[in-house]
């Protein structure tokens, strides 16, 4: 689980900490998303495919920045697709 926390609830981080599901926490004050610290991590760790879920429903500006991660994993050589609720995907 990567990301900064601030819309997980404490009940569900203690639960994936005693899970013993591995976190890499950032700051919420930070110059990038969520999800390009994630695909960062991913792509670090040698990741050439990553399926993104759920990033284009919600919140218009999320769902904005997400969208322009297609080009940003491109530049890092990365095959992104999302897939949501209605089965479309973007590749």
């Amino acid at each position: 689980v990567v990301g900064d926390m601030d819309s997980v609830n404490d009940s569900t981080l203690d639960r994936v900490d005693a899970d013993g599901v591995r976190t890499m926490r950032y700051p919420v004050e930070k110059d990038m998303t969520d999800t390009q610290e994630a695909i960062d991590v991913a792509a670090a760790r040698g990741a050439k495919e990553i399926t993104i879920l759920g990033a284009l429903g919600g919140r218009i500006d999320h769902a904005i920045a997400n969208l322009h991660l297609l080009k940003y994993g491109r530049k890092k050589g990365l095959s992104i697709k999302w897939k949501g609720e209605n089965k479309c995907q973007l590749l």
